[in-house]
């Protein structure tokens, strides 16, 4: 029984409090319910959209954050900026990150936004700067910041950058981990930033077979605006394993990877499909 009755506030706190405790599913069907008997509660549309985002689920997230919009929420851009970026559209997540530029309070995370932005456009110089300066600004929490810039340097070669940012974001991965280390969020994150640091075997060994241990295979994950599911780990261990000259063990993994998603241009190029080998062999792709 709802603490307050049967009240559209009653249904948002539920939702709240489940999404703090991470059932993201549980905490949608709250605020969805909230909605019914409010359709003009604005909090409920932008936590909505939230749930949605950190489910992948991008489209239903850009309608619930365009809802809350109508509504006034304060800084709903910078939730639609990632919910677009998450769809593809780049140029409209810009354009909504640079909105939130002008509130001081969110400055930082829309310049992490915009740091994105340019990764996406292959501008690595433009991520490092903007990823750099939010650190700073962030302070005590740092982790999105660094492994953005950390990412940038390490794609334009600038490998001392690269390593004191991807060793700042490691160091703060522990802290994740002491929350909630049965998932495998934490682990799929430091997995990429040994894979970025060239340190290949450590990156499956403290990263990717952990997450893949303690990843379920229905389960959409986010951490630090990272999607990833069972397929995406498969493949950053696939790209390890090839680095390291084990052609037959990331062909097994690329197989594995085409019977959960048979259209996979990763699983054909790690399966050994030279067909595929034109595409774009990013891991994180």
């Amino acid at each position: 029984m709802l603490f307050g009755g049967e009240t559209a506030e009653s249904y948002y706190d539920e939702g709240l409090t489940s999404l703090s405790r991470g059932n993201v599913e549980q905490a949608a069907t709250y605020f969805r319910k909230a909605l019914e008997l409010d359709a003009g509660l604005g909090g409920a549309w932008h936590q909505l959209g939230r749930c949605y985002y950190r489910l992948g689920r991008a489209a239903e997230a850009i309608d619930a954050f365009r809802r809350a919009q109508e509504l006034n929420v304060r800084h709903t851009p910078l939730d639609l900026g990632y919910a677009l970026l998450l769809q593809g559209a780049v140029d409209r997540a810009a354009a909504c990150f640079s909105q939130m530029l002008e509130v001081e309070s969110v400055r930082p995370r829309a310049m992490v936004g915009l740091a994105r932005c340019a990764l996406k456009n292959g501008q690595f110089d433009h991520a490092f700067e903007m990823a750099s300066q939010a650190a700073v600004a962030l302070r005590a929490d740092q982790l999105e910041a660094e492994w953005v810039a950390g990412q940038a340097a390490a794609r334009i070669k600038l490998r001392d950058a690269a390593r004191e940012r991807l060793e700042r974001a490691d160091r703060q991965i522990d802290k994740l981990i002491e929350v909630a280390g049965d998932r495998p969020d934490a682990y799929f994150l430091r997995g990429m930033i040994y894979y970025f640091l060239e340190e290949y075997l450590k990156a499956l060994e403290s990263g990717f077979q952990p997450a893949e241990q303690r990843c379920r295979p229905d389960v959409h994950y986010c951490v630090a605006h990272e999607h990833f599911a069972l397929v995406d780990i498969l493949a950053w261990q696939g790209w390890c394993w090839r680095a390291l000259d084990h052609g037959e063990k990331a062909r097994e993994l690329g197989r594995r990877i085409l019977k959960l998603k048979p259209d996979s241009q990763r699983g054909r190029v790690l399966a050994g499909d030279s067909s595929a080998e034109g595409g774009r062999l990013d891991p994180g792709r």
